[in-house]
């Protein structure tokens, strides 16, 4: 975990002079529930379980897409990571065992939907993470990564044959472009907000709905109106 955590740490300084804000809505001494917007390629949730382990002496045990774990490599690598396969039971037992754990409940469908949607939270009518919190009895934080669509794009994503092989193979088959394999070297700030607590006898799904707007508030406030890749590579150089 050292090691990795080093090496993706050093690489968001140098390459997307990465950074974090909010630090101060997250709690050390207890557990909470990380939820974060799915960008297509999610290298902010990357960089911040690093940033986190190295400076705050933080794991962060993320819910991964269960693929990831059938995959050798990769299942590897996520498990160095600290990620888990994406099951409701183990995630309790984190909280309950005073783990921070980190979601996406938007998952492969909120990072492939495309041009069209960039930004904008789509979970539909899934309540596992609020019915998750409700169980554990934690708080809530939005967390969102700025910038994070122009890392890589994704041109067809939002095609009508992209999203109809989605949704009959759930496999985010859809062709990515970076700086080559690299993410394009934008400015990538991950914003955190305020808790969000669970109130008594609220149901999932308006606890879910709480979590929602909160997070399309957070990227709303923080996340600019295009041009956002220029303006975007403006912050990267800039003083």
């Amino acid at each position: 975990m050292d090691a990795l955590a080093g090496s993706l740490d050093r690489f968001g300084r140098t390459w997307n002079d990465y950074e974090v804000r909010g630090l101060q809505h997250l709690p050390r001494d207890r557990p909470v529930l990380l939820v974060l917007y799915h960008g297509l390629v999610p290298m902010d949730a990357l960089y911040l379980v690093a940033r986190l382990y190295r400076t705050e002496g933080l794991v962060v045990r993320t819910l991964a897409e269960r693929l990831l774990f059938k995959l050798p490599l990769l299942a590897q690598w996520s498990r160095a990571a600290g990620a888990i396969p994406g099951e409701p039971g183990a995630a309790l037992q984190l909280l309950q065992d005073g783990h921070t754990v980190m979601v996406s409940p938007g998952g492969a469908r909120e990072a492939i939907a495309g041009r069209p949607d960039f930004y904008q939270v789509k979970w539909g009518d899934r309540v596992g993470f609020a019915r998750l919190a409700l169980d554990a009895g934690v708080a809530l934080l939005p967390v969102f990564g700025e910038n994070i669509e122009e890392l890589y794009r994704a041109p067809l994503a939002h095609t009508a044959p992209i999203q109809q092989l989605y949704e009959r193979t759930r496999l985010p088959l859809v062709p990515v472009m970076g700086l080559g394999p690299l993410p394009v070297p934008v400015k990538l700030r991950t914003w955190i907000g305020a808790p969000i607590v669970p109130l008594q006898g609220e149901s999932p799904g308006h606890l879910r709905d709480r979590v929602r707007d909160a997070l399309q508030a957070l990227i709303n406030e923080h996340q600019p109106a295009r041009p956002r890749m220029l303006r975007a590579l403006a912050q990267r150089v800039a003083p």
